[in-house]
């Protein structure tokens, strides 16, 4: 289960869309909901929190107690002789992009 610590992100309220009255609406078969203007679609950008995706922020490697975490030219890598399993890497990422599990 991915979990996002939204510690990381600043609050910044939705931009709602704007909506034709029911009046127009029955009027024609135009769309109903307008599309955001520029500044608009902006700021609902900077809201995403990049489920799942790893955004390169080294909090893994920086919180990890037993430096077991390693930077890659592809990403990261864990090195399970010295990882004991604490879950700090888990608990700081801020997008969800590390997930544990038990070994089989």
């Amino acid at each position: 289960m991915q979990v996002i610590n939204t510690y990381y992100y600043d609050h910044i309220a939705r931009e709602n869309q704007q909506v034709i009255s029911a009046q127009e609406r029955l009027k024609s078969f135009s769309e109903t909901q307008l599309n955001f203007s520029l500044n608009a679609a902006l700021q609902e950008v900077e809201r995403c929190f990049s489920c799942g995706n790893c955004i390169f922020c080294d909090n893994c490697v920086f919180y990890c107690p037993d430096m077991a975490i390693s930077k890659t030219e592809q990403g990261y890598q864990v090195n399970d002789d010295f990882c004991k399993g604490c879950g700090l890497c888990v608990n700081e990422c801020p997008t969800g992009a590390i997930l544990m599990f038990e070994d089989k």
